[in-house]
């Protein structure tokens, strides 16, 4: 056995496996036999029986009696650990280990070969687990004698791995500090899913009400996918008898709930039916009832919750509980405001380290993008070979800003991502979303190493008014241009914050980590180039043929092939995926663009490299981070300036330029995490 999303799972060993095929032989799914219909009984144990079990005592009385039999009792405890483990007891003071609900899977460990070896003794065996253990039981003995064994089942929905149920005692109660611990307590009522923790130093702590824990469950939040498939829980199990609570049972006689349990037996064979007849003299109460008073699914578990695996994910970075309630409600912590399908793949890594710099910090992120009103739509794809981000957190798409008000239900806080989003010839193709205007008062609105792109508010004056009103609702702002910080000061009285672009924020692991699998056909020289000229090309093949190294072009994805091949005459790569854009900057050596964002990943990267002014896509953000950085002299502001200063380029020493973002950054996650 392995496990697997903390589930114990078989797993053949192909190293040792010999083709016997004893293992298909013996699988309970693959060899399903046909079951007669089951007769229903209610019964009641002795009260003090009842009181130490977590219904109706029924598997008390079966266990004595297999026991005074001088047999032998199987069936799931919890070990000093806490783990849960089926085990076998011979006596009757030993029987409490096996009682009351676990609410996990048990490991079997070699429980079926012992039942075997003490049936080879001529011993009674009961053996007590969930309907596949049994029906896997059955398969394994197919070929041995059974006349002494009692198999006995249960209502089943399904079964939490055991790491779900040790991670929440453990954040409850601390499993250091445990000695006991039972589910389903009587203390109040049969009625009650009470907890009971008995700790080392005596103390006793009771959970009167469905906690977390009991909220996942119920929800089908831990339900494992073989479970939801199951072909042993149902009306026919393979068990001679199946127990379990009779819930509800005083909707058809209100006599049988006393408030201290009562069990559901349901006799599946002929030996069941000759067991019940040897013990039924010993319950305190014992009668037969129509099946139809057993409650509608209660078998099994069908759907697991759609919240399932944002659950399991939460679990890496929040506390049990929390990410319980976080799973089923479908909260977030923020919302991500970005343009994340944008042909653009500057913006691509904005959002990607945005969103790695979030995720560290410990919050869950919903990635928020534009509605479908918007000139520009939204797409399905992101250019990702394999998206780094998961289903669950990405936001489905509005139909205009008006429906994304819903968003308020699910997020605590907004934050409006980087790249030029408050630049009006952008937003107003994105129907102007960023501007938060359909979040309301209650929620924090936050924006991170925003831009304008130019140092001039654009629009009309009335877009301009409109977007100053927007941006005061906002509760902390921050600007990726230092020019940017005076322009909002000036035209909209905002006190804004000057910070890095988020590209600078992620960890370099995260990059490298992402494009680890792509294969590229590395070149000494990568040149990023978003609006192709001739110049730009003599440029690209002068610098290569001067440092004697090849060459890779890449280009904007926004243009047309067609358009940008009749722009120039030079080799170049288009639409390719944005983890080979990333691979090619990590393997060369020399860098030669036109992007900030390309100038951004040769800084990162340490790359030595040049940049060509790009004013008609915004020079002020060039200056800011070139400036901060001391690195002024990489920036031309035409290739002919490049040609007149080329001699006088000197070689980046990056060890100072990184202690400046080593600095940096630190200052920047702190804005992070003090206005989130």
């Amino acid at each position: 056995m392995q496990k697997e999303n903390g589930f114990y799972v078989p797993k053949i060993i192909e190293k040792r496996c010999i083709q016997c095929r004893k293992c298909e032989h013996v699988c309970p799914t693959i060899n399903r036999n046909t079951i007669n219909l089951p007769v229903t009984y209610a019964a009641w144990a002795e009260d003090e029986v009842r009181f130490k079990t977590s219904s109706g005592g029924a598997f008390w009385v079966l266990a004595k009696y297999v026991l005074e039999l001088g047999g032998i009792v199987f069936g799931a405890g919890w070990t000093e650990d806490f783990y849960v483990k089926h085990m076998w007891v011979d006596s009757i003071v030993d029987l409490p280990k096996l009682c009351r609900s676990k609410y996990a899977q048990s490991d079997l460990n070699d429980s079926y070969k012992k039942v075997k070896d003490f049936l080879r003794q001529n011993k009674y065996v009961l053996f007590v687990g969930t309907p596949c253990q049994v029906a896997g039981l059955k398969m394994y003995l197919r070929e041995e004698s059974q006349q002494k064994l009692f198999t006995v089942d249960f209502i089943c929905y399904y079964n939490p791995s055991i790491d779900i149920v040790r991670r929440y005692i453990d954040e409850k109660y601390g499993l250091q500090n445990l000695k006991k611990f039972s589910f389903r307590d009587k203390t109040n009522g049969w009625l009650s899913h009470c907890t009971r923790a008995e700790f080392k130093d005596g103390s006793i702590e009771y959970e009167k009400k469905v906690d977390s824990f009991f909220k996942g469950y119920f929800n089908g939040l831990y339900a494992r996918k073989a479970c939801l498939n199951c072909s042993f829980s149902g009306q026919h199990h393979h068990s001679d008898i199946t127990l379990g609570d009779f819930w509800k049972i005083e909707e058809h006689d209100t006599s049988w709930n006393d408030g201290r349990g009562t069990s559901m037996i349901v006799v599946n064979t002929a030996k069941g039916m000759q067991l019940i007849g040897h013990v039924e003299k010993i319950f305190k109460r014992i009668e037969r009832t129509p099946k139809e008073w057993i409650r509608e699914g209660q078998n099994n578990c069908k759907t697991a919750h759609s919240g399932q695996e944002y659950f399991y994910d939460l679990l890496n970075y929040k506390p049990f509980n929390e990410a319980v309630d976080m799973a089923i409600e479908s909260k977030y912590d923020i919302g991500m405001v970005c343009v994340q399908s944008y042909r653009n793949y500057g913006s691509a890594f904005t959002n990607f380290a945005l969103y790695k710099v979030l995720k560290k910090m410990g919050y869950s992120v919903l990635i928020i993008t534009q509605p479908l009103s918007s000139i520009i739509k939204p797409e399905k794809t992101d250019n990702f070979n394999k998206t780094p981000f998961k289903t669950f957190e990405r936001s489905c798409f509005y139909e205009n800003v008006d429906a994304m008000k819903d968003l308020n239900k699910k997020c605590r806080v907004f934050l409006v991502g980087s790249d030029q989003l408050f630049n009006y010839e952008i937003y107003r193709l994105i129907d102007g979303f960023v501007k938060l205007d359909w979040v309301d008062d209650e929620h924090k609105k936050l924006c991170y190493g925003t831009s304008f792109g130019v140092d001039r508010i654009l629009g009309t004056f009335e877009e301009s008014i409109n977007l100053k009103k927007s941006l005061n609702r906002f509760d902390a702002v921050s600007i990726r241009e230092e020019s940017g910080v005076g322009l909002v000061k000036k035209s909209f009285q905002i006190d804004a914050t000057w910070v890095l672009d988020p590209v600078f924020l992620c960890d370099k692991d995260q990059y490298i980590e992402l494009c680890k699998d792509t294969n590229i056909d590395r070149k000494g020289i990568v040149a990023y180039i978003l609006n192709p000229s001739d110049e730009k090309e003599k440029l690209i093949k002068h610098i290569a043929n001067k440092r004697d190294m090849s060459y890779s072009v890449f280009v904007d994805r926004g243009m047309t092939q067609e358009a940008i091949s009749e722009l120039w005459n030079i080799e170049f790569d288009y639409n390719v995926k944005n983890e080979v854009w990333l691979k090619n900057f990590i393997e060369s050596d020399f860098v030669i663009t036109d992007s900030f964002h390309g100038m951004c990943m040769a800084i990162i990267f340490e790359k030595q490299f040049i940049v060509i002014n790009n004013s008609a896509r915004g020079s002020t953000r060039f200056y800011s981070l070139l400036n901060l950085l001391n690195l002024q002299d990489r920036l031309f502001d035409s290739v002919t300036d490049y040609y007149n200063l080329e001699p006088c380029l000197k070689y980046i020493d990056y060890h100072s330029v990184n202690i400046i973002l080593s600095k940096e950054k630190k200052r920047c996650i702190n804005w992070l995490q003090m206005h989130i």
